[in-house]
């Protein structure tokens, strides 16, 4: 019910979405945060890769699937930057539900810790408390023996000193699969909604986006491949501080000379890369590289990891546990951690 809601709501008002700029047009930037250590090992956003972690289907919730995710609980934290005070929590649990089909709920808290405020002035006026959370019920249905769909209902809370704002959205999936070929490809349209609470009297957009990805498990061999394309509503996703970040002057009027990405430039900024070795169902390691992260967030004369991430899942006694290292600047990685846990064998003896 949820999934055909959410598919078709989508679908209606697909054109009436902003396709504008990322950076500055949008409220709620937090929900393109990875929630969980696989999501971050994969380079940040992962909608192909079937398994049993549950933390997959709060980007793609057509991967939510019966037989993989019923009664599963995952707990998930990261300190995000080393040395920052922002801090993140996930939790997600998945059951059927009569006449609905498979659920999962999931919640993701953003924690930035106290805050020094200062006044117009720039004379300090006391500290203060900021968080992010965000909250979404998913659905999927199973259409064929290929083919998935997957809705999320989501609602948006930011707290900032005495500023709040809300909002409430959507995702829609598809997932298609094909088991003998060990492929799988997924599209994913997230965050259409509506800023029902602004900050202010500006009412601005949610960060909508569209993904799609493909996936192939080469045979006879513990390797999978994926490739993703992100942002793809926008083509242009550079930005021109990041292009004149080394000016040239014209010597001849003394401007600065603007440069201009390549159309290999613009492609790339949409695309990751990550490569999953599964030794076995209780062993996974993981890499990845995000082109777009790497060019706005690495040092010009230094990259260092920015960009790159890796992270590991391992099965002891039935728990899953998962660790995720990823760069955003140099020496100041991302560290995630999970654990996750089938409710049910509890009650078993």
């Amino acid at each position: 019910m949820i999934t055909r809601f959410a598919v078709f709501l989508i679908l209606f008002f697909c054109g009436k979405a902003s396709f504008g700029q990322l950076g500055g047009d949008v409220a709620f930037p937090f929900v393109f945060n990875a929630p969980s250590p696989r999501c971050m090992a994969l380079g940040g956003t992962a909608i192909t890769q079937k398994n049993r972690d549950l933390g997959l289907t709060y980007q793609n919730p057509a991967l939510l699937d019966g037989q993989l995710h019923n009664k599963q609980l995952q707990i998930s934290y990261s300190n995000f930057i080393e040395g920052s005070y922002m801090h993140m929590a996930y939790v997600s649990y998945a059951t059927e539900v009569p006449k609905i089909g498979q659920m999962a709920g999931h919640i993701f808290v953003t924690d930035y810790a106290k805050l020094q405020g200062f006044d117009e002035t720039g004379l300090p006026i006391g500290e203060f408390n900021a968080t992010d959370y965000v909250f979404k019920i998913s659905n999927a249905q199973k259409l064929n023996e290929n083919l998935r769909i997957g809705g999320s209902v989501i609602f948006l809370y930011s707290a900032y000193e005495r500023y709040v704002a809300t909002a409430f959205g959507l995702d829609a999936a598809v997932l298609y699969s094909k088991k003998e070929k060990n492929i799988d490809a997924g599209l994913v349209i997230r965050n259409l909604g509506y800023n029902a609470i602004p900050y202010d009297e500006i009412r601005t957009g949610l960060p909508f986006e569209i993904m799609v990805s493909a996936s192939k498990k080469l045979e006879h061999n513990p390797l999978r491949l994926t490739i993703i394309g992100r942002n793809l509503q926008k083509w242009d996703l550079t930005y021109q501080e990041n292009l004149n970040e080394n000016q040239e002057i014209d010597l001849s009027t003394g401007e600065v000379i603007k440069k201009e990405a390549t159309f290999l430039e613009k492609g790339m900024r949409h695309i990751g890369l990550s490569a999953e070795f599964l030794f076995s169902e209780n062993f996974h390691l993981i890499f990845a590289y995000n082109h777009q992260r790497r060019k706005e967030m690495a040092l010009s004369v230094r990259g260092g990891f920015t960009g790159f991430s890796w992270g590991l899942s391992i099965n002891v006694r039935k728990y899953q546990i998962t660790f995720a290292n990823g760069g955003y600047f140099l020496g100041k990685n991302a560290k995630y951690f999970s654990i996750q846990k089938k409710l049910s064998d509890f009650s078993k003896h």
